[in-house]
């Protein structure tokens, strides 16, 4: 296989909005997809992407495609989600994190092909960063993988598995997952974590000692997403190796 290539605008399908953050070193070798959360939009993950430049790796920060009405958030800001049908929580009244995610999956699911056959990225190089339902986003796109597809793997901020995937008992899925969030008042529970522990054979948990599940705050709660990309991300072969 030809050697991985940097994305462009033009490899990109057209309905998909995303930004493309180049790696300062220039070398492309892996590709981190950020998904944002519900209500959100692509700006706030590629920030994130340029602040992590995490290194050999481009960040394709995606929006997704679904808006979400002003009458509905009592805002005219732009905020998105990921779902087919937008559904209310039956206890809470608020917009619920889950739901059918089937477009959303084939959407990402060109951005993959594109990605591996177009830019010569293999699946072991590629890795997704969701939060919320980003993140339930992420998980059930490689739930729903050949157990034996192994992407680079996948960290999921506050976001579990959908409802609608089934813990099958064949065998679990190979690409290594993190889910990470707060230690009460949290949607990682502990029979989240059990689903997510039935349908992949790898799984981290990082929990917060704090209410809830927002973003990262500091250094130790962005250090065990840093270890885990340090594991895992590939690097390159210098300049003049022949492979053989």
């Amino acid at each position: 296989m030809p050697p991985p290539r940097l994305p462009t605008s033009d490899d990109i399908p057209r309905n998909i909005v995303c930004d493309i953050v180049p790696p300062k070193d220039g070398k492309p070798t892996n590709v981190l997809i950020l998904l944002h959360g519900l209500g959100d939009t692509k700006e706030g993950f590629t920030q994130l992407a340029r602040n992590l430049s995490l290194p050999q790796t481009t960040a394709i920060s995606i929006q997704a495609p679904t808006p979400i009405p002003p009458l509905i958030t009592g805002s005219d800001v732009p905020s998105f989600h990921w779902a087919d049908d937008i559904s209310f929580s039956s206890t809470s009244g608020s917009l619920d994190l889950d739901g059918d995610f089937t477009a959303s999956i084939k959407v990402i699911a060109s951005l993959l092909d594109a990605l591996t056959t177009g830019c010569h990225i293999p699946p072991r190089n590629i890795f997704f960063l969701g939060y919320g339902q980003g993140g339930m986003l992420a998980l059930s796109l490689v739930a729903s993988l050949p157990y034996d597809v192994e992407y680079g793997g996948v960290i999921s901020i506050g976001g579990r598995l959908p409802e609608a995937v089934n813990e099958d008992g064949k065998e679990k899925k190979k690409t290594p997952v993190l889910i990470a969030g707060g230690n009460r008042k949290t949607e990682i529970t502990r029979g989240a974590l059990d689903k997510i522990r039935a349908v992949f054979a790898q799984v981290e948990y990082v929990k917060w000692e704090r209410e809830g599940d927002g973003m990262m705050k500091g250094r130790e709660e962005v250090l065990p997403l840093m270890r885990f990309w340090g594991r895992r991300l590939r690097t390159g072969a210098p300049e003049g190796t022949i492979e053989i």
